[in-house]
C-alpha cells in the first residue's frame, strides 16, 4: 500500500493567524481555510464570529458558497460585492447563513505556494464602511494585507508524516466515533490489530489517546 502524506497544522496556529488579519485589515472577521492536495479544505478557523457561525458555514456555507467556487477556478481575488453586487442578497449563502451572524458580504483571496493553491483568506464585513472595503478598490488594499498574511501562514510550522491506506482508513473510523471491534469488523481484521493501528497513530500525531488522535486527523491537510 502505497503511504499518503498528510500535514498537521499546530492547534490554535491558525486561529491566532486570523487575529492578526483582523488587526491588519481592520475587517470585523478573518477566516482561512487550507486546500489539501486533493482540491477539498482540510483545515482552517475563523476569527471575530461565533463557533456557530463556523460550524454553520463548514456544514452547509462551503458547499454554496458562489466565491469560493469563483476563487477557486479562476484563482483571483473575489469578493461578494464585486462578484454579485446586489445580487448576494438573494443567494443561498446569505440567506441560509451569513445574515443570521450580520455578515453583509466579505473577500476571498487565494494564497498559493508556487503553482498550488494552498489555502483561501476571507475578510469579513458587519459594518457597512466595511462592506464599501470590499469593492475593486478596496480589495487592492486587502490583497496587500493577504501578502502579508500568506507568508506568515507558509512559514507555519507544519507535521508531515506518511499513513499507510490501512493506517488512515482506522484513524477515519475513529474520527466518526466507532469503537475499536467496530472498526475491526468495517475492515475485516481482528481488535488487536486495530489498537496497533491506533498506538501507530497516536505516535505519528504526537497524542496519548484516540479523541485526540482524531483531532489531530480531522486537522491534517
Amino acid at each position: 500500500m502505497s503511504p499518503a502524506t498528510t500535514a498537521i497544522y499546530p492547534d490554535g496556529k491558525l486561529f491566532t493567524l486570523m487575529e492578526r488579519a483582523m488587526a491588519l485589515s481592520a475587517m470585523d472577521n478573518a477566516g482561512l481555510y487550507v486546500i489539501g492536495e486533493d482540491g477539498t479544505f482540510c483545515d482552517g478557523d475563523i476569527a471575530g464570529l461565533p463557533r456557530k457561525f463556523k460550524d454553520a458555514y463548514e456544514l452547509t456555507g462551503l458547499r454554496i458558497d458562489p466565491v469560493v467556487a469563483s476563487v477557486k477556478e479562476r484563482g483571483i481575488p473575489v469578493s461578494t460585492l464585486t462578484l454579485l453586487g446586489p445580487r448576494w442578497y438573494n443567494s443561498q449563502l446569505y440567506n441560509q447563513v451569513s445574515q443570521h451572524f450580520e455578515i453583509e458580504g466579505f473577500a476571498t483571496l487565494p494564497i498559493f505556494d508556487a503553482s498550488r493553491m494552498r489555502a483561501l483568506l476571507f475578510f469579513g464585513a458587519a459594518q457597512s464602511a466595511n462592506v464599501k472595503r470590499i469593492g475593486h478598490e478596496g480589495m487592492l488594499e486587502l490583497s496587500a494585507v493577504a501578502m502579508k498574511i500568506a507568508s506568515e501562514f507558509l512559514a507555519l510550522p507544519v507535521q508531515r508524516s506518511n499513513l499507510t491506506n490501512r493506517q488512515a482508513e482506522v484513524a477515519a473510523l475513529a474520527a466518526d466515533g466507532l469503537s475499536n471491534r467496530q472498526i475491526a469488523q468495517q475492515i475485516g481484521t481482528g481488535e488487536a490489530a486495530v489498537r496497533k493501528h491506533l498506538k501507530a497513530l497516536n505516535r505519528t500525531f504526537g497524542t496519548t489517546n484516540r479523541t485526540a488522535m482524531a483531532s489531530a486527523f480531522r486537522r491534517r491537510c
